[in-house]
């Protein structure tokens, strides 16, 4: 069977993490951004100032008929999309 998505969406998150008094951001991770035929993804942490960062998240499917062949392809993008929204930053205590 052809792999079809009947709905395409766009889907945009943006959060504004305070860090608490007390606590220091420590690494945080680089904007990463995946572009295929079934669609896009893209996230981006923001330090705003020393208390604040600004998390953004954009996801976009493209509707669409693809082959039987394209599925290992989609369920690799949606597990690249899986492992980027369970990154985490670090706050350490000072």
């Amino acid at each position: 069977m052809p792999l079809q998505i009947s709905r395409g969406y766009k889907d945009e998150d943006s959060y504004e993490i305070e860090i608490p008094k007390g606590y220091e951001l420590g690494n945080i991770f680089e904007e990463k951004t995946l572009e295929t035929k079934f669609g896009s993804y893209q996230i981006k942490l923001q330090k705003i100032n020393e208390k604040t960062l600004l998390y953004t998240r954009v996801l976009l499917i493209k509707a669409g008929d693809f082959p039987k062949e394209a599925y290992d392809e989609y369920r690799d993008f949606r597990k690249e999309i899986s492992k980027y929204d369970n990154l985490r930053i670090a706050i350490n205590k000072q």
